[in-house]
């Protein structure tokens, strides 16, 4: 009875993550990233359906020992909603020192027919250590996009011979034609 007790197996699943902001210094530092996306803005800080953008974003290594190379950095969007305005949607960086950051912009464009909420710029990045292990991140920065009140007036051809002190009647309709 006791040996059937000691055979049985247990599956349990691990997930390690590392979050900055806690400063969690329990992982070991062979499991603790790299390189990762510290920081991220988008001017104008209001982003309106059909407008162009841009989105700063920083990449921090946080090592305090090691440095990272040939750093290949893809940028991908739904280019139904997000267009990159960019000639290229990769970008390489030869080496990013211990302790250090390396920013860039993303140049894009809102889709004029986006409806108001928050759409994905995919970040993804590949590196080297200094020993030559290549290592991989992929983030995602959300992108709020706001839409502007359109209103539009039509009016008859009955204004065009309006003499001076003359009192019309006047029917306003009007309709928002944005997509919200």
């Amino acid at each position: 009875k006791i040996a059937d007790e000691m055979t049985k197996v247990f599956i349990k699943e691990v997930s390690l993550r590392y979050e900055k902001e806690t400063g969690n210094t329990a992982l070991p530092s062979r499991f603790r990233p790299v390189l990762i996306v510290s920081e991220y803005s988008t001017s104008p800080d209001r982003i309106v359906a059909g407008e162009s953008f841009e989105v700063l974003v920083t990449l921090e290594n946080t090592s305090q020992s090691k440095y990272v190379a040939n750093v290949v950095i893809r940028i991908d969007t739904d280019e139904n909603a997000l267009k990159l305005l960019e000639k290229t949607n990769m970008l390489y960086i030869d080496r990013i020192e211990k302790g250090a950051r390396y920013q860039f912009r993303i140049r894009c464009q809102a889709a004029k027919s986006l409806k108001r909420g928050s759409y994905p710029v995919n970040v993804s990045v590949s590196y080297d250590d200094n020993n030559a292990m290549t290592y991989t991140l992929d983030d995602i920065i959300p992108v709020h996009v706001e839409t502007d009140y359109r209103v539009e007036m039509d009016f008859d051809d009955s204004f065009v011979h309006i003499t001076s002190g003359e009192v019309l009647p006047l029917d306003i309709n009007v309709e928002n034609l944005s997509r919200d």
